[in-house]
């Protein structure tokens, strides 16, 4: 696992003195817990390739899920002081925020941490699920599981659900947060990916198909920081931003302030 310190039972050991399980020989240097971080999105990746495959049960699927997540929760409960920001400051007056990191690695760690929870959220085993989700051999139909979270007339939130999409929203906002606090290069090179999926996120219409003052805002937002990498680096970035347009339901060409909230 090139240099990871991973425990017996196949979680990474924390590099934080303060966590119950901290063992010193075993802690990690930032880079090494950066890595662990993409060894964990592989795995989400895998899983989410293994379960399009739509031969998994559903216990196996929801057992496979709860470890992936507890994995991922066991990282960032591990996390150093390095990987907490180092201030956080008021941005505007409408409550948006600048999260500040003082390594840029750390920085970018935390927005792909918020993006595989992110991921990991979207494809969360339904507690109640329709009668189209289950075929009579019992094999679960992973169209549904995997359709997201945001609300819709047909897949109306249920209190799982709803929960679900708060935790989400509340991922997706940390990516932007990061994003304000004016992040160096090797930062917002990383941020593309990230972006996106808080634009998918937070640009949502609502169930009746209404946009929201806030998410009008949040919109012009991540569209704004997405053109700024490919503008400032030339990163290819645009691209993201016409998938969420067309998400949106905003005509390519037409992405005018006013068109963004329409």
């Amino acid at each position: 696992l090139a240099g990871l310190k991973v425990a017996p039972d196949g979680l990474i050991y924390p590099s934080n003195p303060a966590h119950a399980s901290y063992v010193p020989q075993c802690a990690m240097a930032d880079d090494l817990i950066c890595n662990a971080l993409i060894w964990l999105q592989m795995k989400i990746v895998n899983f989410i390739a293994a379960a399009g495959q739509k031969t998994m049960q559903e216990h196996e699927y929801a057992s496979q899920w709860h470890d992936l997540d507890n994995q991922l929760r066991h990282w960032h409960d591990g996390l150093p002081d390095s990987f907490r920001p180092t201030v956080v400051q008021s941005a505007r007056s409408d409550g948006f925020e600048e999260h500040w990191y003082a390594r840029a690695m750390c920085a970018s760690a935390m927005q792909h941490y918020h993006l595989a929870c992110i991921t990991l959220l979207n494809c969360a085993p339904r507690e109640t699920l329709t009668g189209t989700a289950r075929s009579p051999n019992g094999i679960m139909n992973l169209d549904t599981v995997l359709s997201g979270i945001r609300p819709s007339a047909e897949m109306p939130l249920n209190g799982n659900a709803a929960e679900r999409e708060q935790a989400a929203v509340k991922h997706a906002k940390q990516i932007v947060f990061i994003d304000l606090a004016r992040a160096d290069e090797a930062t917002r090179i990383h941020a593309v990916q990230p972006l996106w999926a808080a634009g998918m996120v937070l640009g949502s219409p609502d169930v009746g198909g209404e946009v929201s003052i806030e998410a009008q805002i949040w919109r012009e937002l991540i569209v704004r920081q997405l053109r700024g990498i490919e503008r400032d680096m030339g990163w290819a970035s645009e691209y993201r931003v016409k998938e969420l347009l067309s998400a949106w339901g905003v005509r390519e060409g037409s992405e005018t302030k006013e068109s963004i909230r329409s």
